[in-house]
């Protein structure tokens, strides 16, 4: 994992621009979204996430766009980060053996709760807004298993408030703010059917479309499924939502009347400043 990546927002227009190292040349994106997929059923292979870039090259036609797989992970390698000793069980697990303990590195056998770390590093470290994950609904009463897990991951999708800032930077060594997190999407456009997303991303890769960064290795493992599962379906939603259509439509011109989403946004906003003015009122009557 590059610990060292440095991203910048425009603060013109939605783009990001990832340097691989603060003072490095950047590249300018238009999206970045992250996806993770579980273990496989049989425990050959486990989870695995990864950060996928759209890149920006102001055309406005609409037209097939490099993508740039900018990262991955499994568990967090100690040897990636500058002080992993600080985070403990994060990086190792002791195991007893001969009446000796000794340290081994999570990250040789990862789980799901290695899978958890590796999935908040990203999000911090690349301002990762959403992630996909394969298509698996689940019902009411037996809902996605790996959803569920997912969603129950305290640093993730939420921050819980029993807990300072100050503590979660002592658990997660990428910690950036509490109010930096991740939204879940389970049911990714065109993207449910394993075998057309890995090949789309073998023909992506044979049109030289699809790059990957030298440090994503287990991507360029070839028996391994998940990584290109992952990609894979990244690719897809890319291609499916084309991004040349959003931004064209964003710059509509206006006819001087709100959207719906401004005034639902509105709507919120008087009402948490009523909720707030309640607040006050009652602490000031002793309720």
């Amino acid at each position: 994992m590059n610990t060292r990546v440095h991203v910048a927002h425009r603060k013109d227009v939605a783009l990001v621009e990832i340097a691989d190292y603060p003072g490095a040349p950047p590249q300018t994106f238009a999206r970045l979204a992250m996806a993770m997929v579980p273990p496989l059923d049989d425990g050959s292979e486990p989870g695995y996430c990864c950060v996928v870039g759209e890149a920006y090259d102001d055309d406005p036609r609409q037209k097939p766009r490099p993508k740039v797989v900018l990262d991955e992970g499994q568990a967090l390698v100690p040897e990636d980060w500058p002080a992993p000793e600080k985070f403990g069980d994060v990086f190792w697990s002791s195991v007893e053996a001969d009446g000796k303990s000794r340290q081994v590195r999570n990250c040789d056998r990862p789980t799901l709760t290695d899978l958890r770390h590796a999935a908040i590093a990203l999000k911090d470290l690349y301002h990762i807004e959403t992630a996909y994950l394969p298509a698996a609904p689940g019902t009411e009463y037996n809902p996605d298993p790996f959803l569920t897990y997912l969603l129950q991951t305290n640093g993730l999708v939420s921050y819980s408030d029993e807990f300072d800032a100050l503590t979660y930077r002592e658990w997660y060594p990428s910690f950036r703010k509490t109010d930096a997190t991740l939204g879940l999407v389970n049911n990714p456009p065109m993207a449910q059917d394993e075998d057309v997303n890995k090949q789309l991303v073998e023909d992506l890769l044979a049109r030289d479309e699809l790059q990957v960064n030298a440090t994503c290795n287990l991507f360029q493992q070839a028996n391994l499924v998940n990584p290109v599962r992952a990609v894979g379906l990244l690719c897809a939603v890319y291609q499916s939502h084309d991004y040349t259509f959003y931004e064209l439509r964003d710059a509509e011109y206006s006819d001087g009347y709100e959207t719906i989403e401004e005034a639902e946004e509105r709507g919120r906003g008087n009402l948490s400043k009523m909720h707030d003015r309640e607040k006050t009122r009652r602490w000031q009557a002793g309720l």
